[in-house]
């Protein structure tokens, strides 16, 4: 069973994970929960933090507080899943900006996950020769 300490450093470094996670800066989380930068720099080193603090910022990252408690390890799983899912809601949205892309995914139902993939493939590629980030 691990001790409160320990408890605290896996919140922690669950937070600072997540939190980079989502692109977010320490002061653009304690603004978002509010509470002042040096307050998550402290939680997320695992010195600090009640369970109302943990609750407002899990609800401020999108996850459970429960999310929290689980050993980093077993997150960055999740988390993976989680950075695949926006990065394939982004691209899907610059996808649907775009005519030409949108015409080469229609036929996206019809395919086998070989044949998906490589339509995929060459979607990224239009999108990156017709509108460079």
């Amino acid at each position: 069973m691990a001790s409160v300490r320990e408890a605290r450093q896996i919140i922690g470094a669950n937070i600072k994970q997540l939190r980079r996670v989502r692109g977010l800066t320490q002061a653009e989380l304690a603004r978002a929960v509010g509470l002042h930068k040096q307050q998550i720099y402290r939680v997320e080193r695992g010195q600090s933090g009640k369970l109302e603090t943990y609750d407002a910022i899990a609800r401020a990252l999108e996850v459970t507080f429960t999310d929290l408690l689980v050993p980093p390890q077993d997150l960055s799983a999740t988390v993976s899943r989680d950075v695949a899912d926006i990065e394939a809601e982004k691209f899907l949205q610059r996808l649907a900006g775009n005519e030409g892309a949108r015409q080469l995914l229609e036929a996206a139902p019809h395919l086998t996950p070989s044949q998906l993939r490589a339509l995929l493939a060459v979607a990224r590629e239009f999108l990156r020769l017709v509108e460079p980030e």
